[in-house]
This record gives C-alpha cells, structure tokens and sequence, in this order.
C-alpha cells in the first residue's frame, strides 16, 4: 500500500522532469538509474528510494507551562510548539485548535489566550497535526492591585477625630472596604491613628495617614495615604455658593466656605465632602481638583451637600433643559430629478449628549432663489423645469448647517445615427453616389444612443417621397427595440432605382429619443445604366445540383445567356421544360422581368428587347454519353436565326403518383407507352421563385418505372410538392453538327395526370 501511494506522487512528480532517469533537469544523472532506463524502472527506483528515505512526520506538540495559576480575571497567553522526527520545531500557537475542558472556571481563545473566570480547576489544550498538548490551569480569588484611603484632605482641630475607609481594587474589577492591616500618621505631633483608622487631630499642621493592606490570596501588599489639615481654631459652620442653575449636560462649580471657632472664614471646597441628591438629576464632582464642581443631567431640583466631619451646608440647585449645541442636516450633497421631491432630516446634537430630531422645528432656506421650494417640514420641491444646485441652510437653537442639493432634468434617450459616409445630421441627406437600376443595393446604419436612459425604437419607416423620389425601398434588417445608453444598434435598408438620373430616397427612425425622435434622413443617388449581367438556369438531375452544371444521362447540364442589353429578355427554346434566374455579383435571384417560354413542336429561337435577335451558335460538343454537357447560346446582335429539329411530342402512360409521400422511402410509380427509343424525364419540384427547389431523374428508353431516391427526396420540406414527365429526345442541329438534346412535353394519361404535373404532399 505505501508502495503504490508514493507511485502516484511520483507520477505526479515525473511530468516536471526533463526525461525518465535524469534528475529533472538539474544537471546530475540520478546514478541510482541508468539514463536510457526504461520509464516503469526509472520510476519504480524513484518509488523504492522514496520508500527508504527517512520521512520528516511531527511526534508531540507542547505548551510553554504545564501548570499555570490565575487570579480571577487575570489572562495568560500560551505558546503552541510542534516537535518533528528530525528534532525541529515550529510554533504553531495561531493555527492550533485550542479548548478548555472547565469553562466556568477558565476560557481560551482561538489564539491561545487563556482568561481567569472563577476559582476552578481545569485543562487547557492546544492541537495541531494530529498532535495535543495540554496544560493545568488553577483559578484562585481575586487579588489586590491598588489601594484607595479616604476622605482625603480633610480638615480638623485639635481633640477633633475622623475615620478613614480602606478599599482595595481586585483583579476581577471590584472595590470592596476592607481591613488595612497597618495604620500609620507623620507626624504625630499634627495627628495620630487607630489600628482601624480612626484619625485625632493633635496640634495645628497637616499629617500624611498611610495604610498599608496584605492580599490574603495572592500575598501582596498595597498602600495608599490621605492627608489630614489640622487647625488651630474648629470649623463651626460651612456656607455653599455659586449659581443656583444649570443647564442638562453642561457644568458650574461651588464653592464651600468654612467659618471656624475664632471668627476666621476660609475657602474650603477642596477639605469638604460633596454629594448630590438625586444624581438622576445633577452629580457634583469629588475629584481633588474639581471638587464642587455640578453637571446638570436632567431637568428637575437637586440637592448638593458639603460635610467636614459633623458640619455640614446644602445648597438648592435647578437643571434646565438641554441646550441645542450643533445640528446636522442630511442628506449631504444629494442629487435628485426636478420631477422629484427630497425630505431632508435635521438632527441636533444637546448639551446632555442626547440627538434628537428637529426637522420639525428648524427653518430652512435656499441659494439661489427660484430653484426649489421648502417646507415647514423640510421637503424640498423643485420648481417647475429648473435645474440648477442650490446651498440648502437650516437652523435650530442657534446652530445652523448646510448642504448642496443638484437638481437634474430626469434622464432622457438621445440618438445618433452614422452611415457609410459618416455621422449623419437629422433632416439632412445621405449621398449614396451612383446606383445601377433596377439593381437592389444595401446600405447598413448605425443607431448609437447617446442619451441617459434607454432608447426605444419603434421602426424605420418611408416617407412620402419628394420628386424626384424614383426608387423602391425596404427594411432588409431591422434595428434592435431596445437600445441602453451608450449601446449601439443596426439597421439596412435595401434600395432599387428603376430609372437612369436623380432620384431621392428618404427613409426615417422613429424613436423615444428626446433630440430627434424622427430622425429623417434624404438619400441622394444617381441612377445609372446596368452593367452586363449573366442570367443562369440551373436543373438537378438525381439530386446533383451544382452552379457548373450537373449529370443527368450525361447529355444535358445547364443553359447560359451573355447578354449587353438592357431590360427584359425573353428567350424562347423550342420544346423546352427549364427555368431561369438572374446572378448579380455572385448571388442568383428571380427577375420577373426575364422569362423563358416552352412552344411546342421543334423551333428554337431567341427574341430580345426591341425585336432585335441575334446569331446563336449552339454547343460545345460533340456531346459524349454518360458526362456532363452545356448548351450555350451567345447573342451577337447581328440578326435573326432559327434552328429545326424533325421530332414530334410522344405519349406516356403512368399509375397514380400518391398524393402524400414520405421523404424516407423511394417515390417508385409506373410508366408505359411513348415512341420507340424516348426516355422518361421526371421533375420534381417545390415553392416559387427564388425558393424554388428542383430534382430530377432519366429513365432508361421503355423502361416500366420511374423510383425517386430518399436522397433526392431529401432536398425538400415538409409541404406541397409537383411531379412532371416529359419525353428527352435527341436532336441533330442544322448548324455546328452537335447533338442537342431536348424535353418534348407531351400528353401524360393515367389517373389524374395532366401535362402540367401532379401534385402531393410531405409528410416528414
């Protein structure tokens, strides 16, 4: 098993080498396998060599302590170390998996802190690699950290007593009283204490009280001194002044004067005692500095007292209502549409910190004038059309603050549109040169919108066209409905000018867009005559169809007419079955204009605008069995000529072609009758026109039946088809001496049979 694991380690680590049996690309052979070693050997060697290598795994994972004591509410960060095979180490505190099985007592983050709850026992581990070390964590109670004697600086004469309160600071973060264990006074001669703390005043001076206080849990000690101002004559009364109002959150100090036994008066706000009642309403400072000093915290009566020893004085304060220091409108820098409304928000900021909402009661106003309206309530209205930015102020209680406001026009489409020759300029012209008649041309636009919301377009439409206005115009590709702004669309329009000289074709988009949303455009052109065109037929025989002709017993391919003549053509082939299309710059399309005519018995000619015919030479034989052929006809223009062929139409009789066919099986009917040596040539076609699609098969002479591939069949869609036979004789030009085959329709008989054909349907 451990084999095959390092086998596909070793694969993987093959497709980074140079080559089975180097040392990837190193520079040094791997003397353990021959360099030309197959590659199952070279990597069967690697997996041995890798099997006996000594593997780096880690053993054991340690904790910087094994044994750590806490106080209550102390912290202590460990230290995570991973130990390895090969005697190296590496902390991994931050991604070891660290837990307590004795929360209640300790916890410990995800980083190795640990956190002293409550006196407890329990054991903190930390993981990694598959490897735990742990650690013993004892919580004890808290401890002292600091010491707070007092009163402080208070005042006494001689034979007078004051007691001093001892607290300590724990670990956990109370303050509980507790017992000094040692009091001492210097100098003595100003003031002694009690081992309880019991201050008496001896003679004038001030003295210095320490007391010191041992931690029965952790062992240390703390201290801390208050100071005692003896005096030679005793404080008879205490009388408070200052203002006998506040305002909520804002501040205003007191003063204690004290009157003493001999008649002497003295400013004693830093000796008294200061409380309030009720602090709910105002609180009075004790801090040595700030003695006296009262904060108004909410609207009502307090009482303020002041006491050194058993002499004391109140004084009646009242707090009045918060003060408004700061307001704050929002929202700031806002923009909106002048078909839009905005409610702005004030807030106060007080002198008892509270921030209450004053859109209420603030007055507002704008710069400049005229472009919005605002209420009582602070709703902002633009006025009608304006945009513009105005300074909006407000202002409560003596502050004040401002913000911008930008008013748009809400966002509109805008068009631009460019053609082959550039941008183009609404109610402007687009020269499109000169165009040859009656040959359609594409122009391709592009609608690009420039505007901030999104373009609509319902159409590309003709207007009623000015003279002169001799052209025919249509949509050969529609723009998108949609155009989002900065997006870009295209459209094409197919033009044809049957006449020579000027013409004007306009043609306009109509659209939601607010710079033009009928953006009309003239296209000039000049209408020229046609070059020479080529005008092809093209028939297929078994389902060959190519433009070079194609096979049908190897006699017949296509017809091609070269003509310089402008206008309508009509050729007429005597006993012909074909039809003919137009090719224009490679693509073949139906002119209604030119048209082929089948006449009867055995006269081929060819008529052409104006009455003037032309020299046809016929053929390119000889025509040989079994191979493609073409039968050109070339006009010259010079005259009129005529060529005979003595063979007359001929007689078949075929059975009912079905009226519905599966494109999936053979289309096989039967035939019989006709003159001697005639074979049976049978077209199958389907839709008008351009669509127009056509195949077609030769029966060998008297053969007794006609089967239509699947192939062939194939070619079609499912819908209407037609069947048609001819006879296809082969005739001997008067001219040239080639042979010319030709299709002799001739009378069809059978049920529902008729010259011009049967028809059926697709099922599939």
């Amino acid at each position: 098993m451990r084999k095959t694991i390092l086998f596909v380690s070793v694969v993987a680590l093959l497709a980074g080498l140079g080559a089975c049996g180097d040392d990837g690309g190193q520079g040094t052979p791997d003397a353990a396998v021959p360099k030309d070693a197959p590659p199952d050997q070279a990597i069967d060697a690697m997996v041995d060599a890798m099997i006996d290598a000594p593997q780096v795994v880690p053993t054991s994972l340690t904790l910087d302590m094994a044994n750590v004591t806490l106080a209550d509410g102390l912290t202590k960060q460990f230290v995570a170390t991973l130990h390895f095979s090969d005697s190296s180490t590496q902390i991994v505190t931050t991604t070891a998996a660290w837990t307590s099985t004795n929360t209640a007592a300790a916890t410990v983050s995800n980083t190795g802190l640990a956190t002293a709850v409550d006196p407890g026992t329990t054991m903190i581990s930390a993981t990694a690699m598959g490897r735990t070390g742990t650690a013993t964590l004892v919580v004890t109670g808290a401890t002292a950290t600091a010491l707070t004697v007092g009163p402080d600086n208070q005042m006494l004469c001689a034979g007078q007593t004051l007691t001093l309160t001892a607290r300590a600071t724990l670990t956990d973060g109370t303050m509980p009283v507790v017992t000094a264990t040692s009091w001492m006074a210097a100098p003595t001669s100003v003031a002694t204490v009690s081992s309880t703390g019991v201050v008496t005043a001896v003679a004038q001076g001030t003295a210095t009280i320490t007391a010191s206080y041992t931690d029965p849990v952790g062992g240390g000690m703390t201290t801390d001194t208050a100071t005692v101002i003896v005096n030679p004559a005793c404080l008879t009364s205490i009388d408070i002044t200052g203002a006998a109002t506040v305002t909520a959150g804002l501040t205003t100090p007191l003063t204690a004067t004290g009157t003493f036994s001999d008649n002497s008066m003295m400013n004693i706000t830093e000796m008294v005692v200061w409380s309030s009642a009720p602090t709910s309403v105002a609180t009075v400072s004790t801090t040595a500095g700030s003695r006296g000093t009262v904060t108004g915290v909410a609207m009502g009566t307090a009482t303020i007292t002041a006491t050194s020893g058993a002499i004391s004085d109140t004084f009646m304060i009242t707090v009045g209502a918060p003060q408004i220091t700061s307001i704050v409108i929002a929202p700031d820098n806002a923009t909106i549409l002048n078909t839009q409304t905005q409610q702005l928000m004030v807030t106060a900021t007080r002198t008892d910190g509270s921030m209450p909402d004053v859109t209420a009661t603030a007055t507002y106003s704008a710069s400049p004038a005229g472009i919005v309206t605002i209420s009582a309530g602070g709703l902002v209205t633009p006025v009608a059309g304006q945009t513009g930015t105005v300074t909006i102020t407000a202002m409560a209680g003596g502050a004040t603050d401002t913000t911008m406001l930008t008013v748009n026009a809400p966002a509109a489409p805008a068009i631009a549109i460019s053609g082959p020759g550039g941008a183009l300029t609404a109610g402007g012209t687009d020269a499109a040169g000169n165009q040859t008649i009656n040959m359609p041309t594409t122009r391709t636009y592009t609608i690009t919108n420039t505007g901030t919301a999104a373009l609509a377009i319902s159409g590309v439409t003709f207007p009623t066209m000015a003279a002169p206005s001799n052209c025919n115009q249509t949509v050969a590709t529609a723009p998108a409905a949609s155009v989002a702004p900065g997006g870009m669309t295209t459209f094409a329009i197919e033009t044809t000018i049957p006449a020579t000289g000027a013409a004007n074709c306009p043609w306009q988009v109509n659209s939601n867009a607010a710079n033009a949303s009928t953006f009309r455009i003239d296209v000039t052109a000049t209408g020229t005559p046609a070059a020479p065109t080529t005008t092809r037929n093209a028939i297929a025989g078994c389902g060959s169809l190519g433009a070079g002709g194609f096979t049908l017993g190897g006699v017949y391919g296509s017809l091609s007419e070269t003509t310089g003549q402008t206008g309508p053509t009509t050729m007429m082939i005597g006993s012909c079955y074909v039809n003919i299309g137009e090719a224009t710059g490679g693509t073949t399309v139906n002119n209604g204009a030119d048209m082929v005519t089948c006449m009867g018995g055995s006269t081929q000619s060819c008529t052409e605008a104006n009455n003037i015919c032309s020299n046809q030479g016929l053929g390119n034989g000889p025509l040989t069995a079994g191979a493609p052929a073409t039968l050109t006809i070339t006009d010259v223009l010079i005259g009129t000529a005529s060529h005979t062929f003595p063979v007359s139409p001929g007689t078949v009789n075929t059975t009912a072609i079905p009226a519905t066919q599966s494109r999936s099986a053979a289309m096989t009917f039967t035939i019989s009758g006709g003159p001697a040596g005639t074979l049976v040539y049978t077209t199958i076609s389907q839709g008008t026109g351009a669509s127009q699609v056509v195949a077609s098969c030769e029966t060998a002479a008297n053969a007794t039946s006609v089967s239509i591939p699947p192939a062939v069949l194939g070619l079609f869609q499912n819908g209407t088809f037609t069947v048609t036979m001819s006879h296809q004789i082969t005739a001997n030009a008067t001219q040239g001496g080639y042979n010319i085959t030709f299709l002799l329709t001739g009378p069809i008989t059978g049920p529902g049979a008729t010259i011009g054909g049967q028809t059926g349907t697709f099922t599939n």
